[in-house]
Order: structure tokens, then sequence, then C-alpha cells
């Protein structure tokens, strides 16, 4: 008799867990934690852990479990199988198309919803399993080569990490250009640090500008190089250059270049700088605040039930609003089937440590 009670108070306990842990609603992170990248996907976690605890009521039956995918697609790829087949999340948002485009090729096979924070559209497009939490790539583009010819910059050096972000990014210059030649001098391999052949080059033309679309681990490199070679030419690139390691890397070379990125709140920026000590990659960071938010916000009272569709239904129905992290921003569904977040960005120039907006 008293095995018999023993029993049913194991069993007892054993269901009230199994209970508890059906409530939950789990969603997987996929970004880079380690690796050239790590800037971004530290301040991507940083900030989803922010957010909770900003609203820890709504976050009770949430779960956020984080892979870092190392800037290597295969590396995200399998993350993304481990949180379906042995975590069993229910949602996941990857970051960056290096991630993403792989997981778009296999999410609507896995039965899994996806909230990529990346700009590509392509793999996007018609899929009923992605939504990007991002500007289009060609938004970015027009935005960055308005800059360009305000300048009066006509011949224009590019010099690239073979990465697919990086590349598109070039491709929609293109696009976006009115007469403005981009001449590309050299395509690297992610992580070859010796440029040198690249800035002779640049050296020897009569080139107005140089568009700087290398990877984490590169650019502060590059620009030295410049500088080792009395290379002096205005310069302008991609999101990658909002990482205070590369600027110290760069050791002051970086000053006056200028980029792409989102906008975030200034009283963000202050409280993230409060919490953590640091603002690098701040706008991917704010980004994934705003996305913890919503999930806090759509998901936080027996979730755990809903399937797929209805889980991104929750996003596709959301009215505009204003962000704490990023100012107003909304979701889209163009006519060519991209269903997206569209959020405030402005280009911006290196000042010190700093980022000051140019252009909006």
């Amino acid at each position: 008799m008293k095995n018999l009670l023993c029993l049913i108070v194991l069993l007892l306990c054993v269901t009230k867990v199994a209970w508890a842990e059906e409530k939950i609603f789990k969603v997987g992170v996929i970004t880079a934690l380690t690796g050239p990248a790590a800037a971004n996907g530290i301040a991507m976690q940083n900030s989803i852990l922010l957010a909770r605890h900003d609203a820890p009521e709504r976050f009770a039956h949430i779960q956020f479990i984080f892979e870092d995918g190392a800037f290597d697609s295969r590396q995200a790829l399998t993350a993304f199988k481990k949180l379906k087949e042995i975590d069993g999340v229910h949602l996941v948002y990857a970051w960056g198309v290096t991630y993403c485009k792989p997981i778009a090729a296999v999410a609507e096979a896995m039965q899994m919803p996806v909230i990529c924070q990346g700009i590509e559209q392509e793999s996007y497009v018609k899929n009923p399993f992605l939504i990007r939490f991002m500007n289009p790539t060609d938004q970015y583009a027009k935005l960055l080569m308005s800059y360009v010819r305000s300048q009066g910059w006509k011949k224009i050096a590019v010099v690239l990490s073979e990465n697919p972000y990086m590349e598109g990014m070039v491709e929609a210059l293109k696009r976006q250009s009115q007469g403005e030649e981009l001449a590309i001098v050299d395509r690297y391999p992610m992580g070859t640090v010796d440029m040198t052949s690249t800035v002779t080059k640049i050296a020897h033309a009569h080139y107005d500008a140089v568009a700087v679309f290398l990877a984490p681990g590169q650019i502060g490199q590059f620009y030295k190089l410049l500088a080792r070679q009395k290379v002096k030419i205005p310069s302008f690139g991609s999101n990658c250059l909002e990482n205070i390691d590369e600027i110290r890397l760069g050791e002051g070379t970086m000053e006056g270049a200028v980029y792409i990125h989102n906008e975030v709140k200034t009283s963000f920026i202050e409280r993230y700088e409060t919490a953590y000590h640091n603002r690098s990659q701040l706008a991917f960071g704010a980004m994934a605040y705003e996305f913890a938010s919503l999930v806090g916000e759509l998901f936080h009272d027996n979730a755990s039930k809903l399937s797929p569709t209805e889980i991104l239904q929750k996003f596709q129905v959301l009215t505009p609003r204003e962000g704490r992290a990023m100012g107003a921003y909304r979701y889209v569904q163009d006519a060519n089937g991209d269903r997206y977040f569209n959020f405030p960005f402005a280009v911006k120039k290196i000042h010190g440590e700093t980022f000051d907006i140019v252009l909006r």
C-alpha cells in the first residue's frame, strides 16, 4: 500500500511537470554568438533578455532557446533542425541572410514558422512559413545611393566578401544607381585579411570613393591598409561598419566612413549601455528587442497549442505601432508576396566610437 501511494504521488508530480512544460511557448533564436559577427548576436541576445526584464509578467510561459550559428550557414541549419526536433520550439527567429537562406529552403517541409531578421527577399516570397523582420534590400540601397549622389561620387571601387548579404547589397546598389559606376575590384573569402593588392589597385586608379562590403574581421584591417599606403579616399559600406570592435581594430582609420543601418532610439541606447556597457551593432539588438516584445504580447497566454499558420497570422494582423527601441514600424505584404516589417533607417557616419545620422 505504501509503495502504491508513492507511485501515485510520483505520477502526479510527473503529470504536473508535463502539463507545465506543455504550456510553455518556446522560441528558438539562431544568431552569431561566437566568431567574427559575435557583436551582432550578443546585441540580439542581450536585447531579448532586456525585453524579458522590462515585462516579466508577459514571459512567464515563454522560453527563448539561443543557438550559436557562428556566421556559418551549415551550423545554422543544424541548429534549426535541433530546435525543431529536440527542443520542440514553436517559432524560430533567425538572424542574417547567411542563416535565413538555408533555413528558408527547409522551413515549409519541416512545418516550422520562421521570423527572419534579414534583408534578402527572394527566398521568402510566397513562402507561407516565413516573415522577414527587416526592410527590403532595395530600400537601404536607394537611400545609400542618394547619399552617394549628393557627394558627387561617380566612379566607385567595390571590395566585398563572398557572402550572400554583401553580394545582395552590391547588386541592389547597382539597381539603384543613376549613372554611377560601381566596379568590383576584388572579392575575398570570409576570413581573408591580406587585402594589400586591392588597396594597391585603388591607389593607382582614379576612383571617387570606395564601397566597403567586407565582413566583420576584415573591415578594420582593410581601413588600416588604406592608411598604411596613404590612400585617402571617401568610403561607404554596409551595416557591418556599425561595429565598435572593427572601429577599434581600424585604430581611427574608419573615421568619417558612412553606411546604412536601422535607427535606434536614444533612450534605448542609453538603457542598453547602462545594462551592458556596450553599444556595438545595437540596431540588430533593437530589432530583436521589438521582436521579443511582440512575442511577449502575442504569446503570453495559452499559445503552445497554436498551429504554425496561426502563429504567423498573429504577426500579420498587427497594426502599425511605436516601438520602444526603434520608433514607428509596421507589417507589410507587397504585391510580389514579400511579407516583412518595415522599420526606420538612415545613413550614418562614424565619429569616434559613435554613429551620427546624416541622411534619412
